[in-house]
């Protein structure tokens, strides 16, 4: 057992060796001595030594058998011990064990404490007191060796106690009850009763999203047996605007419900007696670490008119789980920016890999349950660190994902000697670079895009073919997964095989530390440009974004081989030969004319990033940090369709805040002549335009499908293809209503899905 015995405890022991009592206590102080050797030289005995004999008599009507190896304090038996036992806190007939000044009890009557509970208490007091010991070995002191140790293992744990614990764990609180002191006779109600066991209390805004979270739980929470709830409303005194535009339904029940058979019943949300005419768009909120996916509904569910449509239906699928976690580099005590990781098995090492972010040091997998494997990739990553522990997992880097929790880790590295100032993303030879990734050949052209809605990947169809027709090289087009519907996931296979191209689905879940958008748009806009560097595998080298509603006119070969002379990405400056549009220009007035100081503005509907470059100048983590700094104003996000003002991130014509760093991250301007669109350039511009974008003219608020066929003769011919391949697949297997979606009636898809609606008409809310 090994305790450290206090000197008052020791004073007991020699006490109850002098005078004789039973052999039971004899043996099992004499066992107690033996373990703890250190102190036996160390007894001090205090005036009042003989109340201590007294009290150690009275065990001796109460003591047990020597086996049970414990000692019980019956204060009830103490006559002459009374202030000892006022300085412990206890009362008579109180039970109670003291311990190197620390009492534990006291005990129900009829509460047992056996010998595995002495010796689990005594095996953690030695653990808690042995460091201190350690640490004041040679250290002089006035009194007593044990009362100096014990007053300075409470003080240390005091102040252990008062430490910050950091930002993933907070500091424990006193409980307090201020909403006692409510005056809310009129905003106050209780539901469940007040004499249940538990008693929940909430203080809610009730025009907030938080509320129509918690009034949910509330409302499960007090069906509950032996629970009741009482609801505090704290309302805004003053808004300028309702702060709720969503309908909420929160997908939980008190107990478990059956179907007529028996079964189990399926939870599900059910909205019913909404508006007919607004357009919403369905969204799920899911716990952090689940990547939640479509996978079966025929409804457009990012346009939903319910006056067009009787009903709508969707069944949503768990597809991946969350590994993600902050790493920390323990020689330099920071974040290991750049350090690439690799996540696999016993049968292939190099399934996932990733980057180390320089913020929080964060890194993220997408996996399925299994046991997992953590290590840096074969390279500068490995040649630089040691992964020294995981968390509390230290088995060969072994991860055991069994919960739907996921997992978050805590990786520490550290820097092999020599390599305390290696910096991993410093310039090096493509051998050295490339050494561990998994070379696996890649397409000669790599284009990347995002849609959301049925029009939008109406238009991505249109584009992929626009894009196969003007080149002979190979093409993979990769596509953010999480915004595209069942009916695209369908079709896009058999379109693959018809026109000879590749195709893979990547997703990044948007991290919990970086402030997120409310707004879909946003959100798809924000996965354009702030998850670049971890986007894709590390294996790829050059991506071009191409937005979905785009045409091209050229071989983006030329694109891929361009020269960017050291810059991360290329965009197009923005068109300024339409000089009917110069009010709507706004960069050429104000805050972005003195800011950009002659320099161009860029818009983000095409540009080419090289991601070795990328990654090696840390671009990714330089615009998360001057995202998360312009999103904490919310004025900056108000209103993406109007002007961009200082602090805001984009525009309502993709117009990115990319601008707002090309000091610190330079930006190789394209010629003018890669992008042409018709809102800001002229119409002798489209007679050498590259590629054409149908970005929203805020004059016209012309719908992009009427200006589609008015202004671009392939166009119709393209859609006439796509038309053509999905009424081939209809009847194939269970697809037929599916790929209904494909072509819809222009219509509804005009009417439905065409942002370039003023914000009035369109009436967008969210479900």
């Amino acid at each position: 057992m090994g305790p450290f015995i206090r000197d008052d405890t020791a004073q007991m022991i020699h006490a109850v060796q002098e005078e004789k009592i039973s052999d039971d206590i004899s043996d099992l102080l004499d066992l107690y001595l033996s373990s703890a050797p250190k102190v036996r030289n160390r007894w001090i005995f205090p005036e009042e030594e003989h109340r201590i004999v007294d009290l150690v008599k009275a065990l001796q009507g109460n003591s047990t058998q020597s086996e049970s190896r414990f000692i019980l304090v019956d204060t009830s038996k103490v006559d002459d011990c009374s202030s000892l036992v006022e300085k412990f806190g206890l009362k008579k007939s109180d039970k109670a064990i003291v311990i190197n000044g620390r009492v534990i009890g006291p005990f129900a009557p009829d509460e047992e404490f056996t010998g595995e509970d002495i010796e689990l208490l005594l095996h953690q007091e030695f653990e808690r007191i042995t460091p201190i010991i350690s640490a004041t070995k040679g250290l002089s002191y006035l009194g007593s060796r044990a009362d100096f140790l014990a007053k300075l293992a409470s003080i240390l744990n005091l102040a252990a106690a008062k430490q910050d614990n950091g930002i993933f764990e907070s500091e424990d609180h006193i409980r307090r009850k201020p909403y006692e002191n409510f005056d809310a006779e009129y905003t106050s109600f209780t539901s469940g009763g007040n004499d249940g066991w538990l008693q929940v209390v909430g203080v809610v805004d009730p025009l907030s999203e938080i509320a129509q979270r918690m009034s949910e739980l509330l409302k499960v929470l007090s069906e509950m047996d032996g629970v009741g709830v009482q609801v505090f409303l704290n309302p805004k005194k003053h808004m300028k605007e309702l702060p709720v535009g969503r309908y909420y339904r929160y997908v939980l029940s008190s107990e478990i419900n059956f179907n007529d058979d028996g079964s189990i019943a399926t939870p599900e949300a059910l909205f019913d007696d909404l508006p007919q005419d607004p357009l919403f768009t369905l969204g799920l909120e899911v716990p952090h670490p689940w990547l939640v996916m479509q996978k079966e509904s025929i409804h457009d569910l990012d346009n939903i008119r319910l006056a067009n449509l009787p009903s709508v239906s969707a069944v949503y699928e768990l597809k991946y789980l969350l590994v993600d976690g902050h790493a920390k580099d323990i020689t330099n005590n920071s974040p290991p920016r750049g350090v690439q990781f690799v996540l696999g098995n016993d049968k292939n090492e190099h399934i996932l890999d990733t980057i180390v972010m320089a913020n929080l040091g964060y890194f993220q997998f997408k996996a399925s349950p299994g046991i997992w494997k953590l290590t840096t990739l074969k390279g500068r990553s490995s040649e630089i660190f040691d992964i020294v522990e995981i968390d509390h997992f230290n088995n060969f880097q072994t991860i055991e994902l069994t919960s739907f929790d996921g997992m978050t880790l805590f990786p520490k590295l550290s820097r092999k000697h020599g390599m305390e100032g290696e910096d991993v993303l410093a310039h090096e030879s493509e051998s050295s670079i490339r050494q561990g990734v998994i070379k696996s050949k890649q397409a000669d052209i790599n284009i990347f895009s995002v849609a959301s809605g049925h029009l939008y990947e109406r238009f991505i169809y249109i584009m992929i073919l626009s894009v196969k027709k003007h080149t002979a090289s190979s093409v993979k087009f990769w596509f953010i997964e999480n915004f595209l519907s069942p009916s695209f996931k369908i079709f896009i296979p058999h379109l693959a095989a018809k026109y000879d191209f590749e195709y893979e689905y990547v997703t990044y879940k948007w991290p919990h530390w970086l402030r997120h958008q409310k707004e879909k748009q946003r959100e798809i806009w924000g996965y354009k440009i702030l998850f670049l560097d971890v986007l894709f595998p590390l294996s790829l080298d050059k991506v071009i974004f191409v937005d979905a509603d785009q045409i091209v006119r050229i071989d983006l070969q030329e694109l891929v081989d361009l020269d960017l002379h050291g810059a991360p990405y290329g965009y197009t400056p923005m068109g300024d030969s339409r000089e009917e549009m110069d009010e709507y220009r706004f960069w050429k007035s104000g805050y972005w004319r003195d800011y950009l100081k002659g320099k161009p503005y860029h818009i983000s509907a095409l540009y080419v990033i090289d991601l070795k470059r990328f990654r090696q100048l840390a671009a990714g983590d330089l615009l998360r940090g001057h995202y998360q700094s312009l999103s904490s104003d919310p004025n900056s996000l108000a209103n993406l369709d109007q002007d961009l003002p200082s602090k805001s991130l984009f525009s309502g014509c993709d117009l990115i805040y990319i601008d707002h760093l090309q000091h610190q991250l330079p930006i190789f301007s394209l010629d003018k002549s890669w992008l042409w669109c018709e809102t800001w350039c002229s119409d002798e511009d489209l007679k050498t335009a590259k590629t054409i974008d149908l970005c929203n003219n805020p004059k016209t608020k012309e719908p992009k499908l009427d200006r589609a066929r008015r202004q671009i003769p392939e166009w119709n011919d393209y859609d006439s293809q796509v038309a053509a391949l999905a009424k081939q697949v209809k009847n194939v297997g269970n697809i037929a209503a599916d790929v209904d979606a494909v072509q819809k009636p222009d219509d509804i898809l005009a009417s439905a899905g065409d942002t370039t609606q003023p914000k009035e008409a369109r009436n967008r809310d969210e479900l």
